[in-house]
């Protein structure tokens, strides 16, 4: 889902040495330090490297085209093979970021087995004019009339524009407004950052919500601590007390 309005944004450097002991670890990533923060709050990241695959990715192995075209995804077909189709939002749940995108033969992916590790999105060549998404399709049960917050922590590199999203839709597809950053895109490259999205009540006719990022253009961007929390309307406010940020109503269109 990519064509919503804005609903919440608040960005703000995070990154604990815990948090980043943990995604060093194993994954064998370059970490370049800028500067000091106080010393109980760790170091501030400058960069991460470029995205690159994990080995035996079966994913990696689907034929897709490249260039720009229709929006697709790389999902199941009827006996379960995964293919590059058409995008109708399956609903795979929360054990599964999906690929989808108009160019998702130009980027490169990782999605690490072990759900605590980072995951990124990076173009393969210098520049290209189309997205590629990482996405989490999950049923509504039990969000109906609820709040919903969608929270990661971000990093770039050269990034064209990163863009995160969080709405709902129905058994049709039809998608409801949600949280967007399109108004508030990050680029270039920054260090760790934490981006909060709030979007509710879920209305009654939802029975999916779909929340992720996007990486246009050239450059990578990494992704951590992803997390969907079910909130009442006074914990989403208080969340949307945070700098340039609102609740947003989440309206079928």
């Amino acid at each position: 889902m990519t064509r919503m309005r804005p609903a919440l944004l608040a960005l703000a450097l995070l990154a604990p040495s815990a948090a980043l002991a943990q995604e060093t670890e194993d994954d064998g990533y370059e970490i370049i330090v800028s500067g000091m923060l106080k010393e109980d709050e760790g170091i501030v990241v400058e960069a991460v490297p470029r995205c690159y695959e994990r080995d035996g990715d079966p994913l990696d192995r689907v034929p897709v085209s490249l260039g720009v075209g229709e929006q697709r995804v790389i999902g199941p077909d009827a006996d379960g093979t995964m293919r590059w189709r058409p995008d109708d939002e399956p609903l795979l749940g929360p054990a599964i970021w999906q690929r989808a995108g108009n160019a998702i033969g130009d980027y490169r992916f990782r999605v690490p087995i072990e759900p605590d590790k980072p995951i990124c999105i990076g173009a393969k060549a210098y520049a290209t004019n189309g997205f590629a998404q990482l996405r989490r399709i999950v049923s509504s049960e039990g969000m109906h009339g609820r709040y919903l917050h969608f929270s990661a922590r971000v990093s770039t590199r050269k990034a064209g524009l990163v863009r995160f999203w969080l709405a709902t839709g129905d058994e049709r597809n039809r998608r409801g407004l949600g949280g967007d950053t399109r108004d508030s895109p990050l680029q270039g490259t920054h260090g760790w950052r934490t981006v909060h999205l709030v979007v509710g009540p879920v209305p009654d006719y939802a029975n999916h919500v779909s929340y992720g990022f996007l990486l246009q253009g050239r450059g990578d961007a990494w992704l951590s601590d992803a997390k969907l929390e079910v909130l009442t309307r006074e914990q989403a406010q208080a969340v949307a007390s945070l700098p340039i940020s609102r609740v947003g109503n989440a309206r079928p269109r």
